[in-house]
């Protein structure tokens, strides 16, 4: 949720399309328990989202409180199984507070092409944090394929984003090679200063000695200037690292092998 309105929740939600292909985004459904809860999208056209490769769509919703179902959810095995994948991933550090508004879940329907999907966000507060852990954003572009070349490298295009509102942040990025995959090109940056909703693009080649399935984020940001008043101090001497738990898949198959054959 981004801010509060006499008798409802207000928010906003960014989708990222991370294939190579125009996407088609559609209902954006809401879920608390077994139930789905009616949502209000400002910016409704009466059609489809269509998302260009690499880009961002935001969507702004309300949710009437007290939160209520309206239905039940029909594809709630699914997103039991998204709750449990979830909630398995994470490192319990502090006991919930029984005062603490539910969670709500969210169900995004996607077509790409002549495919149809779902995709699931278990878990989404009701209250917006004190403070986002990291200030930045971070995504990345790349081909899902590619066939295994004695000079095969595949461009990687790193965007990071300012997502503070209270000021300026400096940082720089480091990109980890392993012994199967190289980094041509800058691994480490310079220190960086973006504006608040401002955003830095890199690309840098990524080079494999080896055919198989490998997640290309590999980077690691360390915050070095944040603005006055952050609960956290920073510096050059002593940098907030942070990494972005999400996998950015990439397919290296031998000449006239699938990627299907690797996973086999």
């Amino acid at each position: 949720p981004s801010y509060r309105e006499e008798g409802r929740l207000l928010f906003t939600c960014t989708l990222e399309n991370k294939s190579s292909e125009n996407l088609q985004v559609g209902r954006l459904r809401c879920v608390s328990g077994e139930e789905e809860v009616e949502l209000e999208e400002f910016s409704h056209r009466g059609s489809d989202h269509s998302v260009q490769p690499a880009n961002l769509v935001q969507l702004v919703f309300s949710v009437r409180k007290p939160v209520r179902g309206k239905a039940a959810f029909e594809r709630h095995g699914l997103l039991k199984a998204s709750r449990a994948t979830v909630t398995s991933s994470k490192v319990v550090t502090k006991a919930a507070s029984p005062t603490a508004a539910p969670a709500l879940d969210l169900v995004a329907e996607w077509r790409l092409g002549h495919r149809l999907g779902e995709a699931f966000l278990p878990h989404v507060p009701l209250d917006r944090p004190a403070a986002a852990p990291c200030p930045l954003d971070l995504h990345l572009l790349a081909a899902e394929r590619a066939v295994l070349a004695p000079r095969l490298m595949v461009p990687v295009t790193v965007t990071i984003r300012n997502a503070s509102t209270a000021g300026p942040v400096s940082f720089y990025f480091v990109a980890d090679s392993t012994p199967e995959l190289t980094w041509l090109g800058c691994e480490r940056s310079e220190i960086l200063s973006l504006l608040p909703q401002k955003s830095y693009s890199a690309t840098l080649n990524a080079y494999f000695s080896a055919a198989g399935v490998y997640n290309l984020n590999r980077f690691r940001l360390f915050v070095v200037g944040l603005p006055p008043g952050a609960a956290e101090p920073a510096s050059k001497e002593a940098p907030l690292a942070f990494a972005f738990p999400f996998e950015r898949l990439i397919h290296v198959t031998p000449d006239g092998q699938t990627a299907q054959d690797l996973l086999l």
